[in-house]
């Protein structure tokens, strides 16, 4: 059963038959899911529905018979067809995991957690979030801070061939890199606090601000910097303004957003070709699935046993200075597995479920399954509970904090952004309480 073969339309297709059918009764299920879930609400998407449409549709479920295919020799060479051999397994690890969010999300419907359980500290940083946002000059401040840091990565690369590509720049440069570092994590968040300002409170102004902003997200040199941010905003507008957007205009947004997904790793890499359809299929895009068997096919060295997430979780100390951090950081431990050894190589996506199940085997992916249904669905209920009785999308964005609980055990790289975060949003809310105390001093 596994790693038969079945192949159609001249090898663009070439997949497990019996996992073709699972496939295709997954992705049946998960649209059957949201339709029902539309009728019922109104809603044309909430929280749950973006996360796994955003996570699982397109990365696992619709690029699975794709991921086998010859084709994917244009970004993984003569290794497509090693990587060919542990696709299935790749695939049966990452249904385990996805089945596993499906309980947990069924878990928190038999036990939701009771009213009066929260956590504080969670509470504390999402009270601190909704005001930052909410106050005008928390979020200019964060847009200044964001437009230094941007014209701090400009100096270096303004008028180099790496304008673009600023990425690449800083990955041969360990000294200022995490400059770089820190405007990838800030920026999208002024990007987000002006935007959902300016959806919220309809300011022309803040509205200009946000298109600003987005337009210059061009040079950051990362796609997730700036298409995740406009993903955000596109949701939270849709989510309030539901019954007036059509789902016409809902799938030109995707669709858009996939164009420019590409555009901009063309801009990266100064490439002149445009083959939308073989970029989306076989390119390096929505490739976690292949990447991650591509990953498997060189790792039979034993678990890491949370090697990796205690590397990052250690991030803050750089890696020349921890002889643990230059050995098992995630992405440097898998390069190092490949045997990749360029500096600026910017590392594999090993899907959802690829570092957890590297760490802990399969009791680990069922773990972080079961986890992600249950707080995801934790705050989908809390987004779309705020949003339909009081319409403030601000407070329902502050919500979302819990997901980085459960992004830090899929991606243990996102220890980095995640310090960034709460350090930002703490010297903010500091800055932003000694300023209304010297107000009100002065006012007296």
């Amino acid at each position: 059963m596994i790693n038969e073969r079945i192949e159609f339309f001249d090898g663009y297709i070439k997949c497990n038959p019996y996992f073709l059918i699972i496939d295709i009764a997954l992705i049946i299920h998960l649209l059957y899911s949201w339709y029902t879930n539309y009728l019922k609400t109104g809603t044309k998407i909430t929280f749950w529905y973006l996360f796994m449409f955003k996570t699982f549709l397109i990365n696992y479920l619709l690029l699975y018979p794709f991921n086998s295919s010859v084709k994917n020799f244009v970004s993984l060479d003569e290794f497509i067809f090693t990587a060919d051999k542990f696709m299935d397994t790749a695939y049966l690890i990452t249904t385990t995991g996805y089945i596993s969010v499906l309980i947990g999300r069924y878990l928190f419907k038999l036990f939701p957690p009771h009213k009066n359980q929260k956590i504080r500290i969670i509470q504390t940083f999402e009270k601190f979030i909704e005001e930052d946002i909410k106050n005008s000059f928390s979020t200019n401040m964060l847009i200044v801070i964001s437009l230094l840091l941007f014209a701090f990565m400009l100096t270096f690369t303004l008028n180099t061939p790496y304008l673009f590509n600023p990425r690449s720049y800083f990955l041969g440069n360990k000294t200022i890199r995490p400059v770089y570092n820190f405007l990838l994590a800030v920026y999208p968040l002024a990007v987000i606090f002006v935007g959902l300002r300016s959806i919220q409170y309809k300011k022309t102004i803040e509205l200009i601000a946000t298109f600003f902003l987005i337009s210059l997200s061009l040079f950051l040199g990362t796609r997730t910097a700036a298409i995740e941010p406009i993903l955000v905003l596109g949701f939270y507008y849709i989510y309030l303004n539901s019954k007036k957007i059509s789902m016409l205009r809902i799938g030109l947004l995707i669709l858009g957003l996939f164009v420019s997904a590409i555009l901009l790793n063309n801009l990266r890499f100064s490439s002149n070709s445009f083959k939308f359809f073989d970029e989306i299929l076989y390119g390096n895009h929505f490739s976690d699935t292949r990447d991650f068997a591509f990953l498997l096919s060189f790792f039979n060295d034993g678990w890491l046993e949370g090697k990796s997430y205690l590397a990052g979780l250690m991030t803050f100390i750089p890696r020349q200075y921890s002889e643990f951090r230059a050995n098992w950081a995630f992405g440097l431990y898998c390069a190092r597995l490949a045997q990749i050894y360029d500096p600026l190589f910017p590392g594999h996506r090993p899907g959802y479920f690829g570092e957890v199940f590297m760490n802990f085997g399969i009791i680990g992916v069922g773990f972080l399954g079961l986890w992600t249904g249950y707080i995801i669905s934790l705050i989908d209920k809390k987004v779309h509970t705020t949003i339909t009785n009081t319409g403030n999308i601000i407070k329902a964005y502050s919500f979302t904090f819990s997901a980085y609980f459960v992004s830090v055990i899929n991606n243990s790289l996102l220890f980095a952004p995640f310090y960034t975060f709460i350090t930002s949003i703490l010297i903010i809310t500091i800055i932003r309480h000694i300023v209304t105390y010297k107000s009100k001093i002065a006012d007296e």
